[in-house]
């Protein structure tokens, strides 16, 4: 019996780590706007796939960082724009407003992003708007 508990969570361990390095090179990537099309291109990268630790998108990290170039590029390959975070239930766009990435915002807005999508805390991307005093 007790093989049989340990097997799949050595399983899940095993999976989980290869998750994470695969996410971490996307990560990496983000940066290098050639090689993240190339990844993306060959499915070797899912414009979708979630930090299995810090359950945030691809885009929401390219929206942290203020990465205009790499957000355009996962939206290309079909990243979703409304994604929330497992966490804090926030965007990309919200993380963009919190991190003062105004440009990335604007280009999230403009790529459809839903305002009235809220976070944990019950606000919306025009409460976070008003919360940045920012001219979006």
């Amino acid at each position: 019996m007790k093989t049989l508990i340990v097997l799949p969570l050595l399983f899940a361990q095993i999976f989980c780590i290869s998750d994470r390095e695969l996410f971490n090179k996307g990560k990496d990537m983000l940066n290098q706007p050639e090689k993240l099309r190339n990844m993306l291109e060959s499915g070797d990268l899912d414009s979708n796939m979630i930090g299995p630790i810090c359950n945030r998108s691809l885009l929401s990290w390219a929206a942290q960082k203020g990465l205009p170039i790499a957000v355009e590029t996962l939206l290309q390959y079909g990243a979703n724009v409304n994604f929330r975070d497992r966490k804090k239930r926030k965007t990309p766009f919200m993380i963009a407003v919190d991190f003062g990435q105004a440009a990335v915002a604007k280009l999230l807005m403009n790529s459809g992003t839903n305002l009235s999508l809220m976070d944990l805390n019950g606000l919306n991307g025009y409460d976070y708007m008003r919360k940045c005093n920012c001219n979006l």
